[in-house]
């Protein structure tokens, strides 16, 4: 049986290490790939020491082993400085990323002598095993690191596609699915990993070391990792990038643009005067500011421009940018998401009850209305009427 174990993990392994190659050959953004491409190689190789642990090689030199203590603080880490890259327009390595692997740096120090003495001194060091036994409750610490990076991570998504809400108004962040799929992988790994831990235990304990089918599942978890990579071409760098250049902006983020993305419009305008407190608009600019923007929105019909972003619309009606997004978010209790697309439903709703559009498909009266994907459309339709489209056109044609 354990051969069986050590073959799958060798494998998955291989396969890790293929995929990692591949990142770095064909991948066109290495600076944001090159977390990816070393988280996956130091799963690869700490799931082969953990299923060769046993082997004479790994007795003859024990230090080797070592290595697969501190290893799996390099991993949540990685992940996030990772999903931190992709949703950023600054890709940059910087030295504050390497504070996020002090722990590695630490608990390496503290098996420093493992690392330093060779295999033979240390079998003659009666008490060697004692000296660098891990620390109480090691497991435990290396979850909890997991668990706050991956709350970290989580929190820095919803950021994101809240932000494209409110400066885009295209569904930009449904490319990021395969971003949320590599999430839920690394949380199940941690939900299992807990498991395993609690139920390790009398009268329950495992006949093997339960490490050993905690990475049996990151093993074929590898495969699944290799399937969300490549078949997601934007993994590579391979198609357009996000539209993230108003991101550099960062006094946006300072007057609280980010929204909550699941907020309803009130809570959005409960929140209103606590968010532009400091805000120099008055209310006499603020009207005034706002029929300027309903008449440019209704002679110019930017919203049919499918990519059409705040600062597209901030230069298109002379409005400021931070002016724009307080307008929509006080004024009309929308985010600019919701605010556009309102347009493009009725921009829809008449096509659809068009003579001169009676021949044209449903999704091509979508496209034609501002929308970019057939999801969106039908979503946004359906949450703004009440109806799909069909069902509109059936009811009201």
């Amino acid at each position: 049986m354990l051969h069986l174990f050590q073959t799958i993990l060798l494998l998955g392994s291989i396969q890790g290490l293929i995929l990692a190659s591949i990142l770095l050959k064909y991948g066109k953004r290495r600076t944001v790939n090159s977390y990816l491409t070393f988280l996956i190689i130091t799963i690869s190789v700490q799931t082969i020491l953990v299923g060769y642990g046993d082997n004479k090689l790994f007795k003859l030199y024990p230090h080797l082993s070592m290595i697969s203590r501190v290893i799996p603080f390099f991993f949540a880490p990685l992940l996030y400085l990772y999903v931190k890259k992709v949703v950023s327009a600054k890709t940059q390595k910087t030295f504050d990323d390497l504070l996020h692997f002090l722990p590695a740096l630490v608990y390496f120090l503290y098996l420093l002598v493992c690392f330093i003495l060779t295999a033979h001194i240390n079998r003659k060091i009666p008490m060697y095993n004692e000296f660098v036994a891990e620390p109480i409750y090691f497991d435990e610490l290396k979850l909890l690191q997991a668990l706050i990076y991956y709350f970290l991570c989580l929190k820095k998504l919803k950021k994101f596609k809240t932000m494209v809400r409110n400066h885009s108004s295209a569904n930009e962040y449904r490319s990021l699915k395969w971003l949320d799929q590599l999430m839920y992988y690394f949380i199940f790994l941690l939900v299992v990993a807990l498991l395993l831990i609690n139920l390790n235990r009398e009268p329950l304990r495992f006949q093997n070391d339960p490490i050993v089918y905690f990475y049996l599942l990151t093993s074929i978890g590898i495969y699944c990792i290799a399937y969300i990579v490549l078949r997601n071409p934007r993994v590579l760098g391979i198609g357009p990038r996000y539209n993230t250049d108003w991101l550099l902006n960062e006094s946006l983020l300072y007057q609280g643009q980010v929204n909550s993305g699941h907020e309803t419009p009130q809570a959005e305008q409960g929140h209103s005067s606590v968010k532009y407190a400091n805000s120099s608009l008055s209310n006499q600019i603020s009207e005034v500011y706002l029929q300027q923007l309903i008449l440019c929105m209704e002679q110019e019909k930017p919203y049919l421009k499918n990519s059409l972003t705040l600062q597209d619309l901030s230069s298109l009606s002379n409005i400021p940018h931070h002016f724009l997004s307080q307008i929509i978010n006080e004024n009309l209790s929308k985010n600019f998401y919701d605010f556009v697309n309102s347009y493009r439903v009725e921009e829809a709703k008449r096509l659809l009850l068009s003579e001169a559009f009676e021949n044209y498909t449903i999704i091509s009266i979508g496209f034609e209305a501002g929308f970019n994907s057939k999801t969106t459309f039908y979503t946004v339709f359906k949450k703004v009427t009440g109806y799909t489209p069909s069902e509109f056109a059936k009811k009201y044609r």
